[in-house]
């Protein structure tokens, strides 16, 4: 017999089994959407994030990221945003990694092959959710390249992982299994009631939800049952307070990035499409004496450059790339570099970055180099002259003459043996001053080598009456020196301060232990040196006197030989003098 069921338990049926599918439909919505909603939320600050941490490191590392400060800066950036980032170079392999010690590093397989770095490299930007086996964690990787030096030199990447995810998915699911068993007891015992009792919670939580969606999220869901309606009313305050915990993170992520911004040596400034300034950093209001409020103003108010404002107007127009180069003469003379790009705001607005770089020591030394050249051309024209004109006047005839004969190759051997000196010291100077040179350091007795050295200029010292004084303790420490490097210096200082004392004085060479090192100085009793000469008697070819100096058989290399071989030892060089008082040349060397 055909077994009969009543209207009441098929209806109870029909609503359990649609309420199961309906259920679990949801519950798996659910959890995939709010799975999907959160991760695209960190993906989202992450590109953020990483788009930011591009231009500092591009700015940061402007001659590429092969080099010791790269995993430094990592960990420095891995701190800030509480993520881990990896800086790897086009070769693929690991140079900074913010979660790994550098010995890990070193051991980190290569990462040219990973799919996020494979699609950065190809089209500007990677992303990958995998399992990381260095972190043992499930991980959401970003990645793009870095430019540096107007090509690819690596790649940064951003990794979180998404425990955290998984975590609240997690929770919400167990919420939601719970509503469901409420929900399902609740169906049987009171289907009616049911439907009335949820209605006006659910339209309560349907106007948080509408709030929430247009951005107010102060708002709470008022709890007003006490069944599984009211465990869904505290997941959705509970996910109003994640969201605002999870704002006030990006606010604050945000206000650290702004910090690094402002806390930058370079000066920053970012104008509107109208050529109008929206933020500039410390270090441009201290480079331009900024006082007041800089936003809504032109360049041309702030800095009056005509050039800056013209240049800025050009990029906006032309959206190319622009660098310029000005002079800055109040409060203090500087040479500034200023490179200007476009860019596009989140609303489509473009907008110009304009990055100040002070390169007022870089100028100087162009100018140094262009005085070396001029002088080098000057010092040796002067000899080659000389021997030219008595040659050609030998060969005009004159050589018929046996005292003006002798008298012509007199001169022209001086002056020959005056370029040869010139020559070798450029040469000197060059062999000490190439980055392929490397001194032989070994202990070296700086009493012994002071005492030869004075024997070699004994003979100078006593044709002129002046007395050679060694002052150099017996216990004086040995120090970490190439012999010959440093016999040479110290020939030159001695030679110089006979050179320059008067008959009857005194040269005096000392040495003390001072801590680590030794202190060697070398007095005279000559005529001294003016002080606005000082900062730059170890320039090449700079003289106090350039005709004294010239008619004593000065290069004017001696000095700046002495500075390249004890700065070549890790050591320092300087003097004192007064005019007319006397001079003492200081160096400091290591004990060995």
């Amino acid at each position: 017999m055909k077994r009969k069921f009543s209207l009441q338990f098929k209806l109870i049926s029909l609503y359990l089994i649609t309420t199961i599918l309906i259920l679990i439909f949801m519950n798996l919505f659910l959890s995939s959407a709010l799975k999907s909603y959160l991760i695209e939320q960190i993906r989202g600050n992450m590109v953020k994030e990483i788009t930011l941490l591009k231009g500092v490191l591009e700015r940061r590392f402007p001659g590429g990221i092969s080099t010791n400060e790269v995993d430094a800066a990592a960990k420095e950036f891995g701190k800030f945003l509480e993520a881990r980032v990896t800086i790897i170079d086009s070769e693929g392999k690991v140079r900074g990694d913010s979660e790994l010690t550098t010995k890990q590093i070193m051991a980190t397989e290569n990462h040219l092959n990973r799919p996020e770095v494979q699609q950065a490299l190809a089209t500007g930007f990677g992303e990958s959710i995998r399992y990381s086996t260095t972190l043992s964690a499930s991980m959401l990787y970003l990645a793009k390249p870095l430019n540096t030096g107007g090509k690819i030199s690596g790649v940064v990447r951003l990794a979180l992982p998404l425990h955290e995810v998984d975590s609240t998915i997690s929770k919400a699911y167990q919420f939601i299994s719970f509503a469901t068993l409420a929900a399902l007891v609740s169906a049987i015992i009171l289907t009616i009631l049911i439907s009335v009792r949820i209605s006006k919670p659910i339209r309560e939580m349907a106007k948080t939800a509408r709030k929430m969606a247009s951005g107010d999220l102060s708002i709470k869901t008022k709890e007003q049952t006490s069944d599984e309606l009211k465990e869904l009313a505290d997941s959705l305050n509970f996910l109003v307070s994640e969201l605002k915990e999870k704002i006030s993170q990006i606010t604050l992520e945000k206000s650290q990035l702004q910090a690094i911004l402002r806390g930058m040596l370079e000066g920053v400034m970012v104008t509107d499409e109208k050529g109008k300034v929206v933020l500039i950093n410390k270090s441009l209001e201290d480079i331009f004496s900024i006082d007041g409020s800089a936003i809504g103003k032109t360049p041309l108010e702030l800095v009056r450059r005509g050039e800056l404002q013209e240049a800025i107007n050009k990029v906006l127009k032309e959206n190319r790339p622009l660098t310029i180069r000005f002079s800055l003469f109040l409060p203090e003379v500087k040479e500034l570099e200023v490179n200007l790009v476009s860019f596009d705001f989140e609303d489509g607005r473009r907008g110009v970055v304009a990055v100040f770089h002070d390169i007022t020591k870089l100028s100087k030394l162009e100018k140094v180099r262009r005085d070396f050249v001029a002088n080098v051309s000057h010092e040796l024209r002067t000899p080659l002259t000389a021997i030219k004109g008595y040659t050609e006047t030998l060969l005009e005839g004159e050589m018929q003459d046996p005292s003006q004969l002798h008298e012509f190759l007199t001169v022209i051997a001086k002056h020959a043996e005056r370029l040869s000196l010139i020559v070798q010291d450029l040469l000197s100077l060059s062999q000490i001053e190439s980055t392929d040179f490397k001194p032989s350091f070994q202990p070296v007795s700086l009493k012994r080598l002071a005492e030869r050295i004075v024997g070699i200029i004994s003979d100078m010292a006593r044709k002129k009456s002046i007395t050679l004084t060694l002052n150099i303790p017996e216990d004086i420490p040995k120090i970490l020196a190439d012999e010959l490097l440093l016999e040479q210096a110290m020939l030159n200082l001695i030679d110089n301060a006979v050179k320059y004392t008067r008959g009857g004085g005194t040269v005096t060479l000392s040495a003390q232990s001072k801590g680590n090192e030794v202190e060697v100085s070398v007095s005279d009793t000559g005529i001294g040196i003016a002080s606005e000469h000082l900062p730059r008697i170890f320039e090449r070819f700079y003289r106090v006197d350039k005709g004294r100096s010239r008619e004593m058989g000065g290069t004017g290399l001696g000095l700046s030989i002495v500075k390249n071989i004890i700065e070549k030892h890790g050591g320092k060089v300087w003097a004192e003098s007064e005019l007319n008082e006397g001079s003492t040349f200081f160096f400091t060397l290591h004990k060995a």
